[in-house]
């Protein structure tokens, strides 16, 4: 799945802007506006964070008669109008303008002189039809003569990581899956469509989401969406625990449940969604487990209704990862396909799917960053793709039942010192101790080596610099391959040595209250 970063969206990204352009077609000034020169027009404006009836323009300098016009702005076009005053030729200092009470404030504003070629005295301009308006804006080459300026702080500001998304190119639906949203409280992940500009435009969908990193969350769209589109997903406050989202498009400044800002950006992702996927009546593949696989795997059966890839996948929380295999195949059925793998370190699991060649001629084009656009996208059959998932390393160490078990009663923590009542193993292992993350074990806080067989009372020393969670979870690890080093990588778990034994299926842990 695409990947993409944090983007800026919206109030912070023209601040440093001097002039507005209206466009980038050659002629726009003219078509628009009413040409001018730097030496006959300018416009100076200072933020005014706090002002809600009126704003002061420092400076406006006006080739003749003309309007100082202020609108609504959204970082890159001007919106509705909220307030003008009349300005004479030549400098004009400190010109107050009274906002209308009626057109809700945005977080920046931006001022922008218009002649007054209609009814003298009378603001003469349709946002609408402003080719035939009399007062238009004056514009010098192709940029109008104006300048944005902050009214009102918006958004929630967070430090970097304590709020973050991320989402990636999905096929067409009614829903949408974000794969991950982190928040510093209880908040919303709130879905846009994205407008040419890259600005969000008509809300979508939201959901709500708790404090903490929230893994593929689903969120269903309200409006229709047809063809390839562009949306963007951002994280807002729920300012009053509610549950109930609290954001007005048209009053963005005046809404509770503002979006998290990390750094001046605010904290959205942009993705694409649209068809995916080649239909076909009958395309299928097979493959077994094949438990300890070293550099191949080998696929059973596939029937291909035209010339096809094999693709192999690392499977992350059920989903493709990293590319590790690639094997093209023939149209119809083949057996017994060796597929070469690109990796040594492999997961738990790999996914296998079946792709078209449809692009170059024996050359995967494929990309993982624009799955949407890319030519050799997998086969689906009945809305399902054309996939399989195919077991390569297992996780923890089968013992008979009575020969390994963990009991730690309920403790208040002293001096970082945690009592087991009893650790049994069948060999030299390790009492390992867990914070809790989110009910999983997180970092690891204590460790200690036991002998085979059954021991009480241990006394494991914890890591006293890193805070104590309410729960913690302790288990019992084999000692292997070198003994008294504890090998164990949470990140590599299938991978490491050191890993927990298992009675019936169960991994040989208990939590535990310190609290």
């Amino acid at each position: 799945m695409k990947r993409n970063r944090i983007v800026a969206i919206g109030v912070t990204a023209a601040l440093a802007f001097g002039t507005v352009g209206w466009g980038t077609a050659v002629g726009a000034g003219e078509a628009m506006g009413v040409m001018t020169t730097e030496s006959n027009a300018k416009i100076v404006v200072a933020d005014q964070v706090g002002a809600t009836t009126s704003v002061t323009i420092e400076l406006v300098r006006a080739p003749k008669d003309a309007f100082v016009v202020v609108h609504q702005f959204d970082g890159t076009m001007p919106g509705k109008r909220i307030g003008y005053a009349a300005v004479e030729k030549g400098d004009n200092t400190d010109v107050k303008v009274t906002l209308d009470p009626d057109v809700p404030l945005t977080a920046e504003l931006v001022a922008a002189i218009h002649t007054d070629a209609g009814v003298r005295g009378e603001l003469e301009f349709d946002m609408d039809n402003m080719e035939r308006s009399p007062d238009r804006p004056f514009f010098i080459g192709e940029t109008e003569v104006a300048a944005p300026f902050k009214v009102a702080d918006f958004g929630v500001p967070v430090k970097m990581g304590e709020a973050a998304i991320q989402a990636g190119d999905q096929p067409l639906g009614t829903t949408v899956t974000i794969g991950s949203a982190t928040a510093p409280a209880d908040a919303f992940v709130v879905v846009h469509k994205a407008k040419d500009d890259g600005m969000p435009g008509e809300r979508l969908g939201f959901t709500p989401i708790k404090a903490g990193e929230n893994k593929d969350v689903v969120v269903e769209l309200d409006g229709k969406v047809l063809g390839t589109v562009g949306l963007i997903a951002a994280i807002h406050v729920d300012a009053d625990g509610d549950g109930e989202l609290e954001f007005d498009m048209d009053d963005p400044v005046g809404s509770p449940d503002q979006p998290y800002f990390a750094d001046g950006m605010e904290v959205a992702v942009q993705f694409n969604v649209g068809p995916f996927g080649i239909d076909v009546s009958r395309a299928s593949i097979e493959a077994s487990d094949q438990i300890g696989a070293e550099g191949t795997i080998v696929i059973d059966e596939v029937d291909a209704p035209e010339d096809a890839w094999i693709v192999v996948h690392k499977a992350v929380d059920g989903a493709p990862g990293d590319r590790v295999g690639l094997q093209r195949v023939k149209k119809g059925q083949s057996s017994d396909i060796e597929v070469k793998l690109t990796e040594g370190l492999l997961p738990e699991q790999l996914i296998v799917a079946l792709h078209a060649d449809r692009g170059d001629d024996e050359v995967f084009d494929f990309d993982m960053m624009d799955k949407l656009g890319s030519p050799d996208q997998p086969f689906f059959v009945d809305g399902k793709e054309v996939a399989v998932v195919v077991a390569v390393r297992t996780f923890g160490y089968a013992t008979p039942a009575g020969t390994s078990a963990i009991i730690v009663a309920d403790q208040a923590v002293r001096d970082a010192l945690l009592t087991v009542n009893l650790a049994s193993s069948p060999e030299p292992a390790w009492i390992v101790v867990h914070l809790d993350a989110g009910g999983v074990p997180g970092a690891r806080v204590g460790l200690l080596h036991i002998p085979a067989g059954t021991t009480t009372g241990a006394i494991v020393q914890l890591d006293a610099s890193k805070p104590l969670t309410d729960t913690l979870f302790v288990a019992v690890h084999a000692d292997r391959p070198e003994p008294g080093m504890f090998e164990f990588d949470m990140m590599d778990r299938v991978n490491s040595p050191d890993q927990p034994f298992f009675v019936d299926g169960a991994e040989v842990a208990t939590a535990v209250s310190v609290r």
